[in-house]
């Protein structure tokens, strides 16, 4: 029984090891030989299209969901130097409990205070409400 077993055991084993050469060694041709990586490219744009699917170059793979209106405006205000959009925005969202969005908006919003010139508005909230823990999460994002 335990011949058995070691046999199926060194079995699997051996097709995993095939399975991921046969991956590498499409990705190092893919790699070597612009002419493969442009038909693989074509044949991914064409299943895509009959999908339904826009192709890969008309994507925006910016955001993991559409463009949020709402983030986008505490976005602008931010650019001004208005928090109040942004703190309104993240209370929304716990309010609503709409967590991934949430996060999403965390994320832009930290993004936007990263920019050399965007911590302005992070630090006015912050100033204007101490231990607010939204604002905490953006410094943190």
């Amino acid at each position: 029984m335990s011949r058995v077993i070691l046999v199926i055991l060194l079995g699997i084993c051996l097709y995993f090891w095939f399975r991921s050469r046969r991956g590498t060694d499409r990705l190092l041709r893919s790699m070597s030989s612009p002419e493969v990586a442009a038909r693989e490219a074509a044949q991914g744009s064409e299943r895509s299209a009959e999908l339904g699917l826009l192709p890969a170059e008309k994507q925006d793979l910016r955001y993991a969901t559409a463009p949020d209106p709402a983030a986008e405006a505490a976005l602008a205000a931010a650019g001004t130097g208005a928090w109040e959009p942004a703190a309104e925005l993240l209370a929304a969202s716990a309010e609503a409990g709409d967590w991934e969005r949430r996060a999403l908006q965390v994320e832009l919003l930290g993004r936007a205070a990263a920019a050399p010139e965007g911590d302005g508005w992070l630090s006015a909230w912050e100033q204007a409400r101490k231990g607010d823990a939204d604002a905490a999460l953006v410094r943190a994002a």
